[in-house]
């Protein structure tokens, strides 16, 4: 199924190869994520033929799925430690790198970069990493499809950050999608997608290949009440109004420090006395209760707060607030606000499941891969719905046990609700069919004690029989066959006895002599009108006697040889 390769230079070595038993890593765990950097850890002896041939940052490792006949981690030793364990057996430890994780050995310079795509800046970011690097370990872009709305980025760079970590900061974190290493002959290229993977049929649920699952509803975010704040402004208050060559302005105190504002610039209705909120591109009339910041209780009822009402009435009152820095009108925050309020998403749900990759034997079409989506049918825990995997945990030895992390998902009340419901209904479901089981068991059970009544009278009469088997005279019945076989004993030994003679001839005597063996030739059977063995009158006699019942000889042994018994008792009486 699986095969390792160690790579240096030009030189192959295979480390692992589930077809010989000898050659195997151990303790191996490869760790596949949509975040991050893939990572492989293992263990070799001594036997292996990889064991002296680990070179960290130089190094390739491969790991070939054999049934596909598709590479599944191209990377690089990063580290490796030696041990000996209290038998005196040796090993090595260690930890590969997927090729992303080379981006993480060089530093970016610093710079300013706008008028660049974000196409163009990854490429910056690239170019320099490949200055400083191996030729090897240089990167190509690859597939990019990220963008933002003007196709336009203004970004720093600076010497604090290795490439990795820059493209993540600058980019990815900022802009989203995702970020892929591939080798393809012999250069590594970066993709920078929105999106890997796809939707599969392969169904994921109890009964079938989901062997644990835990699901995580995570209320850490939840919040039913939240206070909406817009841009931050400086609270002043009109000290005068004073004449001027350009009309009328107004000296408005802001703590310590006086400031001039054109009165036609300030809103309506703003006298002496008069709170203004002042911002360079907005000035908004205030009161003695004005916060340094835009609310929305006059627009809102004198509530600076909007309330979820359905997460209100599963969670009480839980404070949050939320600030739109560039906004300036209450009227625009409100209605941002309450956009806001409406799309929140209160529970965070994650889950963490152990998976059979039936592919592998061929029992399903699909084997679990990072990125793509699979259908989730576990009614006891959570409602039927497509997961993304998001990590995978496998061991090369064991490959059909896939430890899967499912995707969180980020719900809204009234859903999270609705799952509740769902999820009780299906639980209410599972208890009827554990009930339906246990009537069933129960009938099972009841024919088991019938079969088991029927055992023991059968049992009872075995008893019965050999009560009466212990009653008979078994003694006596052992003396008379002891006696049958000294009988039968002694007749083997008579016949024992017996010369074994040959046929005898005319010539040559044998079981008789040959002058009997002449006179035997000569005799003849006799007829009704020759002589032979007899005169002819007894043979006419003889012919004329017939048989009227056959003799079972076998019978008349056995009762001779009771009779002989009954003699023998009598003697002894005697």
């Amino acid at each position: 199924m699986f095969r390792v390769n160690l790579i240096n230079g030009d030189d192959s070595e295979v480390i692992h190869n589930d077809i010989t038993s000898s050659l195997k890593v151990f303790d191996d765990t490869l760790v596949e994520g949509t975040e991050g950097i893939d990572t492989y850890s293992f263990s070799l002896n001594m036997d292996n033929p990889g064991y002296n041939l680990l070179y960290p940052f130089k190094t390739l490792i491969q790991i070939v799925n054999t049934k596909k006949n598709k590479v599944v981690f191209d990377g690089f030793i990063k580290r490796y430690s030696a041990t000996m364990t209290s038998d005196g057996v040796y090993k090595r430890n260690v930890t590969a790198y997927q090729g992303i994780g080379l981006l993480k050995q060089t530093k970016q310079i610093y710079g300013e970069y706008h008028d660049l795509t974000p196409k163009q800046f990854l490429q910056v970011m690239i170019d320099e990493h490949n200055r400083q690097t191996d030729g090897w370990k240089k990167f190509y872009l690859g597939e990019v499809t990220v963008t933002n709305s003007t196709d336009n980025v203004y970004r720093f760079l600076d010497e604090d950050s290795n490439t990795y970590d820059a493209i993540y900061e600058k980019l990815v974190n900022r802009l989203g999608g995702e970020l892929k290493a591939r080798l393809t002959d012999g250069k590594w290229y970066l993709d920078w997608k929105t999106a890997f993977g796809e939707t599969t049929q392969t169904e994921i649920r109890v009964g079938k290949n989901l062997k644990d699952a835990e699901r995580d509803l995570g209320t850490d975010n939840v919040a039913t009440r939240f206070f909406i704040y817009g841009a931050d402004f400086e609270i002043g208050i009109i000290d005068r109004f004073e004449n001027t060559d350009d009309g009328q302005k107004a000296v408005v105190e802001f703590g310590e420090n006086m400031r001039d504002i054109p009165k036609s610039e300030l809103p309506s209705g703003a006298t002496v006395g008069s709170y203004i909120l002042y911002r360079e591109d907005a000035i908004l009339l205030g009161n003695e209760n004005s916060k340094p910041y835009l609310t929305i209780g006059e627009v809102n009822n004198g509530k600076d707060y909007i309330d979820d009402p359905v997460a209100f009435s599963q969670f009480g009152t839980v404070v949050e607030s939320v600030k739109f820095e560039d906004v300036t009108n209450k009227t625009n925050l409100i209605n941002k606000g309450q956009a806001y309020v409406n799309s929140y998403n209160q529970v965070t749900d994650s889950n963490q499941i152990t998976a059979l990759d039936l592919s592998l034997i061929n029992q399903d079409i699909d084997s679990f891969e990072v990125y793509n989506y699979y259908p989730y049918n576990n009614p006891g825990i959570a409602e039927n719905n497509l997961v993304r995997v998001i990590e995978k945990r496998t061991s090369l030895s064991n490959p059909q046990n896939a430890s899967l992390t499912i995707g969180d998902k980020f719900i809204k009340a009234s859903k999270y609700q609705s799952n509740m419901n769902k999820t009780s209904k299906a639980v209410e479901e599972v208890r009827k069919t554990v009930t339906n089981q246990n009537l069933r068991i129960s009938k099972v059970n009841s024919t088991v004690l019938s079969v088991s009544n029927e055992v023991k009278t059968i049992n009872t009469a075995i008893k019965s029989i050999n009560t009466k088997i212990g009653d008979a005279d078994i003694p006596g019945l052992q003396v008379a066959i002891n006696n049958l076989n000294t009988v039968v004993d002694e007749l083997n030994l008579s016949i024992g006895n017996i010369p074994n003679y040959g046929l005898a001839t005319i010539t040559e005597s044998g079981l008789m002599s040959s002058f009997d063996k002449v006179k035997l030739e000569g005799i003849q059977l006799a007829t009704g009108t020759k002589d032979g063995l007899l005169v002819k009158e007894d043979k006419q006699k003889l012919d004329r006697i017939i048989a009227n019942q056959s003799i079972d000889l076998d019978q008349f042994m056995a009762d001779f040889l009771a009779l002989k018994l009954i003699v023998d008792d009598m003697n002894t009486t005697e």
